[in-house]
């Protein structure tokens, strides 16, 4: 009996060692690592990265030179948008869709959307390539990070939600009840996370953002 119990004590010690090391991993690779097991167990993945900022450039060389140089670096069918303050240039390929945005206002903006469903494509690399066509062009430089994948309801929708953060390493987080699903926020090592459940076109997702979700749903 006593053996049964010191055994019965080992499992639990290990499940919580385990239980705590995968928090304490997630803790300190960020999103990073929360991607990786959303990728692990999410099929039909959409992950995307948005980076806005400002530009002492005038708005027609800005647009020029983004429009230009981004374009060099990421080959597919070009779409050009114009209105009366703002340029938009769309790259869609085979493995990923951009979107360059540049805004006429007191300063030169921008925003910059890569999004993307092929899961080799890696996004940091993304990143560390457009900050270096940024360059000294532009300051006040944001970045988000959003992934989506879809999801089957196999209970209540809460009760799914829960099972689909605590299966990501996320224990601590608050609700918020909406019209078509639940939202919420959560930390996640040194920075905060937005997430959500929804339904719409009689499809279930999971949306995940950091810091914010930057997607309508």
């Amino acid at each position: 009996m006593k053996c049964k119990n010191k055994i019965k004590l080992l499992v639990l010690f290990l499940t919580s060692l385990l239980t705590f090391l995968n928090f304490y991993n997630l803790k300190c690779q960020g999103f990073q690592s929360l991607q990786n097991k959303f990728l692990e167990s999410h099929n039909d993945v959409e992950r995307s990265l948005v980076i806005e900022g400002k530009s002492n450039e005038k708005y027609e060389n800005l647009s020029e030179y983004l429009f230009k140089n981004i374009s060099n670096d990421y080959n597919g069918a070009l779409t050009n948008e114009k209105s009366a303050n703002s340029k938009i240039l769309k790259i869609n390929s085979q493995n990923f869709n951009m979107e360059i945005q540049v805004f006429n206002e007191n300063k030169s903006s921008f925003r910059i959307i890569f999004s993307t469903k092929n899961k080799k494509e890696n996004l940091e690399a993304v990143k560390k390539n457009i900050n270096y066509l940024l360059n000294e062009k532009a300051f006040d430089l944001r970045y988000f990070q959003e992934i989506k994948g879809r999801i089957e309801i196999e209970e209540d929708m809460k009760k799914t939600l829960i099972k689909q953060l605590e299966s990501l390493g996320i224990k601590k987080y608050s609700l918020l009840k909406i019209s078509n699903g639940y939202t919420g926020e959560a930390e996640l090592g040194n920075s905060t996370i937005n997430f959500a459940i929804c339904t719409y076109e009689k499809k279930s997702y999971i949306i995940i953002g950091e810091p914010i979700i930057i997607s309508t749903y």
